[in-house]
């Protein structure tokens, strides 16, 4: 949790924060957990950890963009938490509320082992 910052939390996630200081013990514990989650699996290499790393920058609140891509909440939560995959088309439509764009850089790309 050492690169876990005021800034680096989306505004839903340091809201329940906020509330879990005056709420039920142990759910300030639970909160901390699924960030440090989130920001495991952001740290993560490949395309999985990239958009997941978008969805932290986009500053825009989880429910907001679950919304846009008709995920749901919950479901998007866990892809972030690194505890849930999403399929080809969830995963298409998180890019376009995203507004990412898939570039193809042929320097990067490694050949496949057969």
């Amino acid at each position: 949790m050492a690169d876990l910052t005021i800034d680096s939390i989306d505004p839903a996630s340091l809201a329940r924060l906020h509330a879990a200081v005056g709420g039920l013990p142990g759910e300030r514990d639970v909160i901390a957990a699924q960030l440090q989650r989130m920001d495991a699996a952001a740290a993560e290499p490949g395309l999985c950890g990239r958009i997941r790393r978008a969805v932290k920058r986009a500053k825009t609140p989880i429910a907001r963009i679950a919304s846009a891509a008709r995920i749901p909440p919950l479901e998007l939560q866990a892809f972030l938490e690194g505890t849930r995959e999403l399929d080809s088309s969830q995963f298409a439509r998180l890019a376009d509320a995203l507004t990412l764009t898939l570039v193809y850089d042929p320097l990067a790309v490694q050949p496949v082992a057969e």
